[in-house]
């Protein structure tokens, strides 16, 4: 949740604080929704987030809003691919991400399943999107990609990113993350001072383990895999990776949590859960040879 701007009707005496959503309650009839909702005078702001999912905050006067996401179709691997995401990034001992975890909410006259998890800005700190930090660069000098002028933009204003991508890029292949877009990690920023403090915490892994593909893709073809994001395919985001040690790989959740994880979704098919569950072995196999042997791992003949 970003909305730290606001305009003030002249002649209206509403401040800061009786419209700021960080501290004040916003509850009404539960309902999935994309658009803001005005239900018996109660406000929720659900404007502040982007993306095709039905999602909702709730604020019932905690420390934080808590933002409940729906899932695409009738299943709920969207929202068990953020707590499998979650579980990657704390067996890791990854600090910096958004934890996600399951609840069971009505929509559409039923009850589902969705994710949950708690804003990760406040009053103090805003959450400005790699896109929109790119926009305010200016033009891109021909000689540099469009990720190169990130990380030397983030460098200007004092933040060293490229730990935090390697990271995120490496642990969304062996997730399988199609969507890591520019608006779905970002910076951190002061709103007060305008100083930018560190990276976003990694959060929106609901994409990943081929929610948007009609099959599960096995072998070699896992090592083609288009994504969303810098760079049209995963093998060009690992090719950008600095540090490869920053993934523990004797770390990594084990297919059994993943297929447990998956098992408890009756739209899943047994054939789609092994399938999955599969691909996430064979990945973990490819990136141990991406951290031994880079160059075998890019060649074009290991890959065919």
């Amino acid at each position: 949740m970003t909305d730290c701007y606001w305009l003030n009707p002249c002649g209206s005496n509403m401040s800061w604080g009786s419209v700021s959503p960080f501290r004040n309650k916003f509850k009404e009839p539960f309902v999935l929704n994309i658009c803001p909702v005005v239900e018996d005078g109660n406000y929720t702001p659900n404007s502040t987030v982007g993306g095709s999912l039905r999602k909702k905050w709730i604020h019932e006067g905690g420390e934080n809003p808590i933002l409940v996401k729906g899932n695409h179709g009738k299943g709920s691997l969207q929202a068990r691919s953020e707590v499998f995401a979650t579980s990657v990034h704390e067996k890791q001992g990854f600090e910096n991400y958004v934890e996600y975890w399951l609840c069971d909410i009505p929509c559409d006259g039923e009850s589902v399943v969705a994710s949950t998890c708690a804003s990760f800005t406040s009053e103090q700190y805003e959450f400005v999107p790699a896109f929109d930090f790119l926009m305010s660069l200016g033009k891109k000098p021909n000689c540099q990609s469009y990720y190169q002028f990130f990380v030397s933009g983030c460098k200007h204003v004092g933040v060293d990113v490229v730990p935090f991508l390697d990271y995120m890029f490496m642990t969304d292949f062996i997730i399988s993350n199609y969507d890591r877009h520019l608006n779905n990690f970002g910076l951190l920023r002061d709103t007060e001072t305008l100083e930018y403090i560190g990276c976003a915490p990694i959060f929106d892994s609901g994409d990943s383990f081929f929610g948007r593909l009609e099959g599960v893709p096995s072998g070699k073809a896992l090592l083609n895999l288009n994504c969303n994001s810098f760079y049209s395919k995963e093998l060009n985001m690992l090719k950008v990776v600095k540090n490869s040690s920053l993934v523990d790989i004797t770390k990594l959740p084990e297919v059994f949590t993943l297929d447990c994880l998956l098992s408890h979704d009756s739209t899943i098919s047994d054939d789609k859960r092994s399938s999955i569950c599969s691909a996430y072995t064979q990945k973990i196999e490819y990136f141990e040879v991406f951290q031994k042997n880079p160059s075998k791992f890019f060649d074009y003949k290991y890959r065919k």
